[in-house]
């Protein structure tokens, strides 16, 4: 009976190891996939035809910040400034929203962030409060800025450089892609230069 009961609790023993090596496993090869595709650059920012082109000036805006305070996109005037635009229905703006800080605080010298939240006061209030971005949160009720912008979807951002000029543009559905958007600061990739005229053809950073 002893001799039952320890093959029994052996065996139980053996598929929980198994099980545990497996899902150990499985979680290594995944941080392994996600450094490998960023090391070769498969992220990328998916380029559409919303907003103004990429190597013009993005509109002036303003819109009203949480502490109730009128913001302006020319006070930003000589920095450079990423603007994102996300609504409260949308959840991958919440996922991306969750990672956008995390993201900011790895890069060198940051850019600005300017987060255009479709809705009311009370809900950049919110945003404001959960997700504790270090930048600019901006009541858009009806989606007036993003209308202003052209933008059709979100999440949605702008790389602006300090004259203004949009230098990178794209759907973010998440922290990677907002992280290939910075990526592109003052560097071309691939067909995609840097500081002249916008090609035809680039319909992502690769």
């Amino acid at each position: 009976m002893f001799f039952e009961r320890a093959f029994v609790l052996l065996n139980i023993l053996t598929v929980l190891l198994v099980i545990a090596a497996g899902l150990t496993i499985l979680k290594v090869l995944c941080i392994l996939g996600r450094i490998l595709r960023r090391i070769k650059g498969r992220y990328h920012v998916l380029i559409t035809d919303e907003g103004p082109e990429i190597h013009t000036g993005l509109p002036e805006f303003e819109g009203q910040t949480p502490e109730g305070g009128l913001f302006r996109s020319s006070d930003l005037a000589g920095r450079e400034f990423v603007v994102i635009l996300v609504s409260p229905e949308c959840s991958p703006c919440h996922s991306l929203l969750s990672t956008a800080e995390s993201v900011r605080r790895k890069r060198f010298e940051p850019p600005t962030f300017v987060i255009v939240a479709e809705g009311t006061v009370e809900i950049a209030r919110q945003y404001r409060g959960r997700y504790r971005i270090m930048g600019s949160i901006l009541a858009d009720p009806g989606g007036s800025i993003r209308s202003q912008l052209g933008v059709l979807r979100s999440p949605y951002g702008f790389l602006v450089d300090g004259s203004g000029i949009i230098r990178m543009k794209g759907v973010l559905s998440q922290g990677d892609h907002l992280e290939a958007l910075l990526a592109r600061r003052g560097r071309s990739v691939g067909t995609l230069p840097w500081d002249s005229a916008n090609p035809t053809e680039s319909p992502a950073l690769q």
